[in-house]
């Protein structure tokens, strides 16, 4: 019987796991049963206990692939004892450890599959030191570890694993595996840039190999998770479902598919599409309680069942659905990051429910949990719910403390998330811990609190670019070495990305292909940094504080800073010798469609009227008349950060005293009294005066650059009036002043394609827009540059960070001030009003003196062009304009 069953039985092996390759997993499963006991009936001895033991360890293979972990268990634990007979140090034996230890992971016995994982280690180490067999048990454990919140282990095992796969199959999805399991610690702990990183290569590894796997599908989901993180929800979304697609025709009940289910409904409860979301919660919970009932996947859909119960209003509901994941999770490992979370929202429904004592018990476990494993973004989160349920109980001082750690824990997470683009994103979704605690150091009133909240508005504000700034001269150093050729691919990768993005909106390509290629750019930007070493030394700077805000100020000038907090906007009235701290009866929400009344006839092109005059006189009322009168006495020059939709208001046009604000001060603006202080660099010599640049096509622009050229003394050779953008890299370097007459084009979506026209160069360069892009990489040396094209001051408004545009590339590029346009003026009120400037500057003023009297001399020689705002008040001068 034997010579006739074991041929059957090689076949049978081989046909089952193709029907596994090919997703077929219950005929493979019905298959595999009745092999076995074909197997059965061979005669006793060593070679029937090995096929049984193979077709026992395939059926525990599918099983566990399609869920039922118990029936997996039992038929590994049968496999395992023969093997374990047979011979107890053999790679079988190690195998079935490793397959009993999956088992208890996926049903949440974290002690058992860490006990089994170390008994497989040590086997298939004394087996061979370098095989992908240890690679993967190294790596499971290390999943194990870090479940347990032993991160540093966890990373341990990661690095052990890698160091076998890289050296072997760096190509083979046991690579991929590792590299996902070290992004997933890395994406916990904050590390976006570097998980994004790992979890592309993964992902580009398994599609190589097959781009239908359960793998694939994984690294889709990983994908989906970065995404998420950053804000980024379309493509969260699209990656989910191609994941989910993947599984349900691989497994569709189970847990992978659930977590599946999961994901989508997160993003759809984001979405408010909650009929959708319950549908895809229902689906996991049932596949998770019919899988794995005691598994932390099963504890997180309670979790996200109970997350819709709360946004549905229904937080009594919630409760339960948290305490039920709590209890799970707790019974895995009683201190973890699931527990954490299970805590964080059990205590913010505890809340809701009117149970405030439980509620601040709850978060303050949770919040020491996060900041034991490391967690910063999480416990952030976590701090800022049990600031408000303090501040709620009345727990004031208590409460700030809170918040000040929540503020410390978001700072943390912003340096760690990697890229300051990166940084930004995150941060912009990370803003509530700093409006909660500027609330209520206003609310206390206490001998520092004002300076305290100013500082804590500074924190909030212009971070990225802060960094950028001050990581300006690392990248001009990239420029000329040995990583120039990097720079050169990340500008390939922004114009490709231009191109997709055109051919997106004319549908020539899909927006998958576009999120390629934003994810290839991410990469480049950190390998770059990885590849650098300066940039691991670069130090982030640290926001000014009220103290030293003062100190920078000279005795006329006044310093106006305006911040958002969850109710009200705050303002900080300061003098160098004195300073107030007052919150506005306007919200942030409130603003914008003051603002938008306010210039809504100019940003059209047209003079306006009396409804603009209302909205101006209205945001005077709201926004300057609350400034203690002492303050204001002997002003001559104001500076103002501004914030949300106040970027796009220019105060000189409201009304003040007996005219406008811009009659009396001259007036500048800074995205953060930091970036000032740190970012903006330091006055220099130059070689000459001027250089400017007009594109062919504009002959308006071309005689504004010649006169303000003649009002500068400057040489011929320094006009170009058929600029390219060739020509403005090689002659921008070494002038003072740098005037760019032409048209402007804003991209506020993607801030980075915003840009000014140059001159086309037919067959060389497609697109003549010298984008944001490209700007970051000249070398300017000006004390101001000049923008009169259209709107050059606007860009993407972001929370935390305002205007991100044009204005952020030259600052990058080198300028220390800028005069930009908030909407488009006509030809000839713009070159009046520029060369004038230009005069002035030439006599001595300061830029932003310079504008003030040229707009004001302007309004007095030329009354009828210039009795609108439309023709003057859109340029303003941002950056280092007084002394």
């Amino acid at each position: 019987m034997r010579l006739v069953l074991e041929p059957l039985l090689r076949f049978r092996y081989w046909l089952i796991n193709r029907r596994v390759r090919r997703a077929d997993l219950i005929t493979a499963l019905e298959s595999a049963e009745q092999t076995l006991r074909w197997a059965d009936r061979l005669p006793e001895g060593r070679a029937a206990e090995q096929w049984r033991a193979t077709f026992l360890n395939v059926i525990g293979f599918v099983r566990l692939e399609i869920g039922d972990l118990r029936g997996a268990r039992t038929a590994f634990e049968e496999s395992l004892w023969i093997e374990e007979e047979l011979d107890p140090k053999s790679p079988e034996t190690a195998r079935g450890l490793n397959n009993l230890a999956s088992v208890a992971y996926h049903q949440g016995e974290l002690h058992v599959a860490q006990a089994r994982y170390e008994q497989a280690i040590a086997l298939r180490a004394a087996i061979d030191p370098m095989s992908l067999d240890l690679a993967d048990s190294l790596s499971a454990a290390g999943q194990v570890l870090s479940s347990l919140g032993r991160a540093d282990d966890a990373f341990a095992m990661y690095e052990r694993a890698l160091a076998i796969t890289t050296a072997t199959e760096p190509d083979s999805s046991a690579h991929a595996g590792v590299l996902t399991n070290k992004a997933t610690l890395l994406l916990n702990r904050g590390a976006l840039d570097e998980a994004r990183s790992l979890f592309r290569l993964a992902l580009d590894i398994e599609t190589a190999a097959d781009p239908r796997s359960p793998a694939t599908a994984t690294a889709w989901s990983n994908i989906g998770l970065v995404s998420h993180a950053l804000g980024d929800i379309d493509h969260a979304l699209s990656s989910f479902q191609r994941a989910l697609e993947i599984d349900m025709a691989y497994t569709p009940e189970a847990p992978r598919t659930a977590a599946d289910h999961n994901n989508i409904a997160i993003i759809l409860l984001d979405l408010e599409r909650f009929d959708e979301a319950i549908e895809h919660l229902t689906e996991a919970l049932r596949i998770e309680q019919w899988a794995a009932p005691s598994s932390s996947a099963t504890a997180t859909a309670f979790l996200n069942v109970g997350y819709a119960h709360q946004l549905a209003g229904r937080p009594a509901a919630a409760v339960d659905d948290y305490r039920r994941a709590l209890g799970i999770d707790a019974a895995i490992a009683r201190s973890s990051r699931d527990v954490a979370f299970d805590l964080t929202n059990l205590g913010t429904a505890e809340h809701q429910v009117g149970n405030n004592d439980d509620a601040v018990h709850l978060l303050k476990q949770a919040v020491a949990m996060f900041e034991k494993f490391e967690l910063p973004a999480d416990g952030s989160q976590a701090g800022t719910n049990l600031a408000f349920v303090l501040g709620e109980s009345g727990q004031i001082d208590a409460a700030i403390d809170a918040a000040r750690r929540a503020c410390a824990a978001a700072e943390r997470a912003r340096v760690l998330a990697g890229h300051p683009d990166t940084r930004e994103k995150l941060f912009a979704l990370n803003q509530s811990p700093f409006s909660l605690l500027l609330d209520m150091l206003h609310t206390r009133r206490g001998d520092n609190d004002g300076d305290e909240a100013f500082a804590v508005a500074e924190a909030a504000r212009a971070r990225s670019l802060a960094d950028l700034l001050g990581e300006r001269p690392i990248r001009s150093s990239l420029r000329d070495g040995a990583m120039a050729l990097r720079l050169q691919e990340e500008l390939a990768l922004h114009r490709e990305l231009l191109d997709a993005r055109a051919r997106l909106a004319s549908g020539r390509t899909d927006a998958q292909a576009v999120r390629d290629l934003e994810d290839q750019l991410a990469e480049c930007r950190h390998r770059l940094r990885q590849d650098a070493p300066q940039y691991a030394n670069a130090v982030t700077p640290e926001p000014v504080s009220a103290s030293e805000a003062r100190s920078q100020l000279s005795d006329d000038t006044l310093l106006l800073s305006y911040a958002e907090s969850t109710a009200r906007l705050h303002l900080w009235a300061t003098r160098r010798h004195a300073s107030a701290h007052v919150t506005l009866n306007i919200s942030a929400a409130d603003v914008v469609p003051l603002v938008d009344f306010a210039t809504a006839a100019y940003r059209r092109g047209e003079p306006g009227g009396d409804e603009e005059a209302l909205a101006q006189a209205k945001l005077a009322e709201l926004l300057l008349e609350p400034i203690p009168e002492a303050l204001t006495a002997d002003v001559r020059n104001v500076v103002i950060v501004p914030c949300g939709r106040l970027f796009h208001l220019p105060f000189e046009m409201l009304p003040w005293q007996h005219g406008v604000l811009g009659d009396v001060v001259a007036i500048s603006y800074v995205p953060s009294v930091s970036v000032l202080h740190h970012g903006i660099r330091p006055d220099q010599a130059v070689a000459r005066p001027f250089v400017g640049y007009a594109p062919t096509s504009l002959p308006g622009a071309r005689t504004e650059v010649r006169r303000v050229a003649e009002v500068l003394g400057a040489s011929p050779q320094d006009v170009h009036t058929g600029a390219t953008k060739e020509i403005v890299a090689k002659t921008i370097s070494g002038a003072q002043q740098v005037y760019f007459a032409t048209h402007g084009l804003l991209d506020d979506q993607q801030p980075m394609q915003s840009g000014l026209w140059c001159t086309p160069v037919p067959g060389v360069d497609d697109d003549p827009v010298l984008r944001a892009f490209e700007i970051i990489d000249l070398r300017i040396d000006a004390d101001v540059v000049v923008c009169s094209a259209c709107e050059s001051g606007l860009g993407r408004l972001l929370a935390g960070e305002g205007l991100v545009g044009l204005s952020r590339a030259l600052f990058f590029a080198g300028a220390r001030c800028l005069i930009v346009s908030l909407w488009p003026t006509p030809d000839i009120p713009t070159r009046r009003l520029i060369v004038r400037f230009a005069e002035l500057m030439r006599d001595g003023s300061a830029p932003a003196v310079a504008l003030r009297l040229a707009k004001e001399q302007m309004r007095e020689s030329h009354p009828q062009t210039f009795a609108t705002p439309w023709t003057w008040a859109g340029f303003v001068v941002i950056g280092a304009a007084v002394s």
